[in-house]
C-alpha cells in the first residue's frame, strides 16, 4: 500500500458497473430538484446523499437510502452526524430511520447478474425522471413532508 492512499478502486467491469450503478443513484437523487434540508431549498451545488452510508452494500443504491442535499449540507451533515440524525428523525420518522438501518445491517454480496438488474432498475427509473420531467412518485412523499410507509404499516 502506498503511503497516504487509504484505498484503491476496482478496476476491470467489475468496477466499472460500481461506477454505472453509484452514478445512475445520484443522477435520480439529483432528480428532485432542491435540497431536502427543510430550512435550505437551495438549487445549486446538488448532491446525492445516502441516509445510511454507502458503505453498506446492502442499501448503498437503494432509493429509499437518499436525498439531495445542497453540497454546503451535503458537507454539513457528514461530519456532524447527531445534527443529521436529528434532522433525519424529523423529515422521515424515527421509525423509517429504524427500518433502514435494520435493511442496511443485512450484509449482501452483489453478484454480477444482479448488479446487472439494478442499474436495469435504476436506469428504468431516470428514464421514468427524464420523461415525466418531475420528481418520481417514490420521491415526492418526503417532499410532501409525509412521514407514514405503506410498507412500514
Amino acid at each position: 500500500m502506498k503511503s497516504g492512499k487509504l484505498r484503491t478502486r476496482r478496476k476491470g467491469p467489475e468496477g466499472k458497473l460500481t461506477a454505472n450503478l453509484d452514478e445512475a443513484w445520484r443522477k435520480i437523487m439529483h432528480a428532485r430538484k432542491g435540497c431536502e434540508y427543510i430550512k435550505c431549498g437551495g438549487t445549486w451545488g446538488l448532491q446525492g446523499a445516502h441516509i445510511v452510508s454507502r458503505a453498506y452494500r446492502a442499501t448503498r443504491w437503494d432509493l429509499d437510502n437518499g436525498l439531495c442535499l445542497c453540497r454546503e449540507h451535503h458537507i454539513f451533515f457528514t461530519f456532524h452526524p447527531v445534527e443529521f440524525e436529528e434532522f433525519l428523525v424529523g423529515y422521515i420518522g424515527e421509525e423509517y430511520l429504524a427500518w433502514l438501518k435494520q435493511r442496511a445491517k443485512n450484509y449482501r454480496r452483489w453478484k454480477a447478474e444482479s448488479r446487472e438488474d439494478k442499474l436495469k432498475e435504476l436506469r428504468y427509473h431516470l428514464e421514468e425522471v427524464i420523461k415525466l420531467k418531475k420528481p418520481p412518485v417514490w420521491a415526492t412523499y418526503r417532499m410532501a413532508g409525509e412521514k407514514k410507509r405503506s410498507h412500514l404499516a
